[in-house]
This record gives C-alpha cells, sequence and structure tokens, in this order.
C-alpha cells in the first residue's frame, strides 16, 4: 500500500506498526462553534440538533492561504456552513447531511471552497 511498517516486538510473527502520522483524533461539539486559531488542519465533528459551524472574517483570523478544515455531521438535523463575512464558492449547498464530511480550503483571503463527501 506504499506504507512503511515497523517491527514493534520480536518473536514470530511479532508485531508491526506502521511508521509516521497516526490517524487525527477529531474535535468534537455539541453545540454551535466557531473555529479559533488552532483549528487549522484539524477535523471536527458536530452532533446536535441543528448547528452551524462557523469561518470567522479574515480580518478576525488570518488563516493562511490552503487552510484546510474539515467537518463531520453526527446528527440527524443538517449542519449548516457559515462565514462571518468572507465567502464560500461551493458546488453544492452548504448544508452537511448526517454522516457526511466538508472540506473547506482558504483559496483567498476571503474566499473558501467547499467539497461535501462521505
Amino acid at each position: 500500500t506504499g506504507r512503511l511498517w515497523m517491527c514493534t516486538t520480536g518473536g514470530t510473527p511479532g508485531t508491526w506498526a506502521p511508521i509516521g502520522a497516526t490517524a487525527p483524533t477529531p474535535t468534537s461539539h455539541t453545540a454551535n462553534y466557531t473555529t479559533v486559531a488552532g483549528d487549522a488542519g484539524r477535523w471536527h465533528t458536530m452532533n446536535g440538533s441543528n448547528l452551524t459551524f462557523t469561518l470567522p472574517a479574515n480580518s478576525t483570523i488570518a488563516y493562511s492561504i490552503g487552510t484546510s478544515i474539515e467537518v463531520t455531521n453526527l446528527h440527524s438535523t443538517a449542519l449548516t456552513l457559515a462565514v462571518t463575512t468572507d465567502t464560500f464558492i461551493t458546488g453544492t449547498a452548504t448544508s452537511v447531511a448526517q454522516g457526511k464530511t466538508a472540506k473547506l480550503r482558504k483559496l483567498t483571503a476571503t474566499t473558501w471552497t467547499v467539497s461535501i463527501g462521505n
């Protein structure tokens, strides 16, 4: 699969573990959430009725261009994605159905792209 593995214990058959980064652990929220500077590159889960996940204006937090933030909706009601004053460019609505993940990527100082998938 292209991954490197190392033996972590001796013997036969031994115990093997992948070398490199481990899978990220999501930050969980049960209420409306507005991202903070430390959220760049993070994965969030939202689990609550009619919640909103908000990106603040560039004038509040100037994420670097290319920054990505992911959010997964765990609740049966749609999750709303919002920006304070900046703009989303998206091929789909800015609402995330249950079990779906939105990937937000900063394209310009005041523009974010949104892709929603599994």
